[in-house]
């Protein structure tokens, strides 16, 4: 907490090496856990899998870290492994809205859009407070590449719905994508454009990258068809995007 993340890190491998063998150690999972986070950070994905695994045997019963667990595997190109470990963190804690957003996200990486598409419906009815899960539907509807799925109006409407109380760079992609969906690619352009803009000023250069390939689809007359990049969401703190 005060920027020494160097003697922070000794600190936590000092608790993780004198970890008990075969034993649940509260103390054990929660080094890992801080371990997994700084690797993360790092740029270290295999080592925070390894720290996260060692959370979990520590501590089955430790949440935050089974999402981790599960975030990193999906981040990581391994969105199959990934599903158990979201039941998971579900299980121990079923208002888990992360969780259930990773869990259609995985879904959608493996090409299974109908189940993501209906995850995201029935987690969005049973959490209505949770306008994420609500934004993920519609940018599933908006881009699945599956005919079936999609769903442009519908989309449209559930961005207008969320843009009446938040106005976000991410809102913003699924509205331009939305748009796209239903032909309307100069409107697709300038909102894109828009978006992209804010993230420049930011200074956020893989959302730049993203939107920017977006954006070229958008002015050759395409739609997009990748809900989201393999990496693009994070649902762990202190981890970045």
């Amino acid at each position: 907490m005060t920027g020494d993340v160097k003697q922070a890190e000794r600190q936590f491998e000092e608790v993780a090496r004198a970890a008990p063998v075969d034993e649940i150690d509260e103390a054990s999972a929660k080094a890992h856990y801080s371990l997994a986070i700084l690797s993360s950070a790092q740029g270290q994905r295999q080592a925070s899998i390894d720290h996260l695994l060692a959370a979990v045997k520590y501590q089955p019963n430790y949440p935050e870290a089974q999402l981790a667990l599960a975030d990193s595997l999906r981040r990581s190109g391994r969105a199959g492994a990934s599903l158990a470990a979201y039941k998971e963190a579900l299980r121990l804690n079923p208002r888990d809205s992360p969780a259930r957003l990773g869990y259609a996200v995985a879904l959608s990486q493996l090409g299974r859009y109908r189940e993501a598409r209906d995850w995201l419906t029935e987690a969005a009815s049973t959490a209505p407070d949770r306008p994420e899960l609500k934004h993920a539907l519609a940018r599933v509807l908006a881009t699945a590449p599956d005919d079936r799925v999609r769903d442009g109006r519908r989309a449209l409407a559930l961005v207008e719905e969320l843009r009446a109380g938040q106005k976000t760079t991410d809102l913003g992609e699924t509205m331009a994508m939305s748009l796209a969906e239903l032909g309307d690619y100069e409107e697709a352009v300038s909102v894109q454009r828009s978006v992209l803009a804010a993230s420049l000023k930011a200074r956020v250069p893989q959302a730049v990258q993203r939107m920017t390939e977006n954006l070229r689809l958008y002015e050759r007359r395409q739609p997009c068809r990748t809900p989201w990049r393999p990496d693009e969401v994070s649902l762990v703190p202190g981890v970045p995007q």
